[in-house]
């Protein structure tokens, strides 16, 4: 399988460097002959609220470019996984 994969780190995160919290990463993985996600992996605090909205995602990549990260918030470290995994494909048409 040929795969891409994007990664978001809480230390480059501005809540999670607010609250002192740096420790977590989220990784999102795109088969690149379909063009969709196949897996999402989660560590750190707050990783378990991500658990419903991730598994959303799972085979799509569609729904992706309607979501809103607000900011400063711990998802924008998904989102940040989401953009390095699937590239320019967040902009098109899936």
């Amino acid at each position: 399988m040929d795969v891409a994969v994007g990664k978001g780190f809480y230390k480059a995160n501005g809540r999670c460097l607010a609250e002192n919290d740096t420790t977590g990463q989220f990784h999102a993985v795109r088969d690149k002959s379909i063009n969709e996600l196949v897996g999402i992996s989660m560590v750190g605090d707050l990783a378990t609220e991500f658990v419903a909205f991730a598994r959303t995602l799972i085979g799509t990549c569609e729904p992706i470019r309607r979501i809103t990260f607000p900011h400063p918030t711990v998802s924008e470290t998904v989102e940040d996984a989401l953009h390095e995994a699937l590239g320019e494909l967040i902009l098109e048409e899936c």
